[in-house]
């Protein structure tokens, strides 16, 4: 079957985004990665946090990744 669109790569998982540009939060509504999750694009230069209302010229073959957010105890 062929996909209009572009072929990328979120968390391991092949995903088809459409053409032209998407907006993080379109991605992770892709994902279904929960709102409190960090997104990101993976790239030789390395890791690049995106924001829900950044909007992004997808290329084909992309990778990107979600990790859940946590809070740390600060020291006493």
């Amino acid at each position: 079957m062929a996909m209009n669109g572009r072929r990328i790569i979120i968390d391991g998982q092949e995903i088809w985004v459409p053409e032209g540009n998407v907006t993080g939060r379109a991605l992770r509504e892709y994902t279904g990665a929960p709102p409190e999750a960090v997104f990101y694009r993976i790239s030789p230069q390395g890791h690049e946090v995106i924001e829900d209302d950044q909007v992004l010229d997808i290329q084909e073959g992309e990778r990107f990744g979600t990790l859940e957010r946590f809070v740390t105890g600060g020291r006493r």
